[in-house]
């Protein structure tokens, strides 16, 4: 018991903080009031009229009229996905008015285990997001079908359970419910024993088989796609939490329907799942969903509900964090309005985090435990063939099957195709110049270039390759098609020229007075990092890559480029 917290909020003991002249946001009854909060250990002593918690050596913080919410809270992410470690993702979440996350570091788990979880865990400590662990219900995910450094068991997941920082069972697969397998009916039972969160995984799942999942204990799921999947979760008494993230945006999707139809959304939240970093510099963490939901018309209230005490309760966490009220952790920001939202400043466990936006505090780089280091182990090198896939011998068409992935959907779709088989060494090559199509002519400066621009072809010629292994120093090379053509427009061609171990690629443009079209060829060539360099020329340079015979097609897994400065470079 803090008897200082109680003092304070008896008026017995001034605060050590106060929050004061602000729009206090009620989650708790949904209204919007005059008043601020006073802060004592961390903790929210009192809120409403503070004033009288004011002492001498009280810090006074004047929201100058503007909104004061509790801290945001993300009840489902993966931080692997940032590609970042804890310390600077925390400092990016907390500056965005993220306070808490809830995670079950699933990625590293698999990697090596639940130690290098508990490592990571201990390390986030240092700063100040506050990590909610959420244990991962298998690892790997998809058993017996793929290896894996770590693997969970039920005695490893009930160990995990235990932990002071765990609040439930993560990605409990519907799939696996329905199969009725032991280990994760297991885990569920210990969960619910230990009265905390069992998290439902459950992509495209419907009737009967969504009463299956719930009737077995899962009671939040993050997997809606549409208004149907989340109107029929909410019905059946689950906690839907929609995803605005960087794999997948649901926001609108989801939760125009809810509010179409009048329901409450008390057991709505919204998360991010997977938040790319790009995305998070760009665009913010919960407060871009935010901006989102209101521009959708969303009752402010029920927005800030939907990011705080909505995700603190499908936790059972809502004494502890998700509101301002006396006894929770003193998670505060202060904002502007419903109609240009931004997170102006940030308090996390009472501690000032951002000043108008700008970051107080960093966080050191952590000693990382040795169990996360060096956990890459490869049987041979890899190298630019390590990426080949090579096709019978003689064969000039090969079928295969492509994965295709939806922009922001979490869907992949199976596609047969049937592709050219390319030969990648110039000394294997079939193809001459007395087999190229009449409309092409030699140039001896360039190679082959079209007597017309009318003429490109279709597509992309087939091999691309340098003779520079039987010492006659020619080459060809590809067309790449720019329509509609015209006479002003640049033609846009590839020419592979190699020297001293490089392989350099020129890209040059014909019609001097027109601009090079740098977006064509970056849509072409989306990973060359085309950069202008004068009015006619782009050059790169491809050092140490050992095989000369590599063709342009292959210039995509292949990086760093290195730039040209001007074309007289390359001469």
């Amino acid at each position: 018991m803090d008897i200082e917290l109680i003092r304070t909020a008896g008026g017995k003991r001034p605060a050590d903080m106060a929050v004061v002249n602000g729009q206090l946001v009620n989650v708790y009854s949904g209204e919007i009031l005059p008043g601020g909060v006073a802060v004592t250990n961390g903790r929210i002593a009192a809120v409403g009229d503070v004033d009288y918690t004011i002492g001498e050596n009280t810090v006074v913080i004047d929201a100058q009229g503007d909104y004061i919410t509790p801290g945001f809270i993300d009840g489902h992410i993966h931080p692997e996905s940032s590609s970042l470690a804890l310390q600077p993702l925390a400092q990016i979440l907390l500056q965005h008015g993220t306070t808490a996350i809830m995670t079950d570091l699933h990625e590293c788990g698999v990697v090596a285990g639940l130690p290098a979880i508990e490592a990571l865990l201990e390390e986030v400590k240092q700063t100040d997001l506050k990590l909610y662990f959420v244990v991962p219900s298998h690892v790997p995910f998809s058993p017996n079908l793929e290896t894996s450094g770590g693997h969970f068991d039920v005695e490893i997941i009930r160990k995990a359970l235990l932990r002071e920082d765990a609040v439930g069972l993560s990605e409990c697969v519907c799939t696996y419910v329905d199969a009725e397998y032991d280990q994760l009916l297991q885990s569920i039972d210990d969960t619910v024993a230990m009265h905390k969160s069992v998290q439902g995984h459950m992509p495209a799942v419907t009737h009967p088989q969504l009463m299956e999942c719930l009737a077995a204990g899962l009671n939040t799921d993050h997997e809606a796609f549409d208004g149907a999947d989340a109107i029929a979760r909410l019905r059946a008494g689950c906690h839907v939490m929609i995803r605005e993230g960087s794999v997948a945006r649901s926001l609108k999707d989801c939760l125009q329907p809810i509010l179409d139809a009048g329901m409450d959304t008390g057991r709505v939240s919204i998360i991010t799942d997977d938040l790319h970093t790009v995305d998070l510099q760009e665009r913010g963490h919960l407060d871009d969903s935010l901006r989102t939901a209101l521009g959708m018309g969303l009752d402010f209230v029920k927005a800030i509900q939907m990011v705080t005490v909505n995700c603190a309760r499908a936790f059972n966490l809502d004494r502890e964090i998700g509101g301002l009220a006396p006894g929770r952790r003193a998670d505060v920001n202060i904002t502007t309005g419903p109609e240009d939202f931004r997170v102006l400043t940030t308090f996390a466990g009472g501690r000032q985090i951002t000043d108008n936006g700008k970051l107080l505090v960093h966080y050191e780089t952590a000693e990382h435990e040795p169990c996360v280091l060096n956990t890459m182990h490869l049987k041979n090198p890899i190298t630019a063939d390590s990426f080949n896939i090579h096709a019978p011998a003689g064969a000039k068409k090969v079928k295969a099957l492509v994965m295709d992935t939806l922009p922001y959907m979490p869907f992949t779709n199976r596609r047969d195709v049937e592709l050219p088989v390319v030969v990648l060494d110039a000394r294997e090559m079939a193809l001459s110049h007395d087999e190229l199509p009449d409309q092409y002519a030699r140039s001896t400066q360039f190679g082959l270039v079209p007597e017309s621009q009318n003429q490109l072809p279709k597509r992309i010629m087939p091999p691309v390759a340098l003779d520079k292994a039987n010492g006659t120093e020619r080459f060809l090379q590809a067309f790449v098609r720019h329509a509609p053509l015209s006479s002003e427009e640049a033609l846009a061609y590839l020419a592979l020229f190699a020297g001293s171990g490089e392989l350099s690629l020129l890209l040059d443009f014909f019609g001097k007075e027109s601009k090079p079209d740098i977006a064509l060829v970056e849509s072409l060539f989306p990973y060359a990092g085309v950069r202008r360099t004068s009015s006619s020329f782009c050059a790169f340079e491809l050092s140490n890559m050992g095989r000369h015979e590599l063709m342009c097609a292959q210039f995509a897994s292949i990086a760093p480029f290195t730039r040209y400065e001007d074309e007289d470079s390359f001469v």
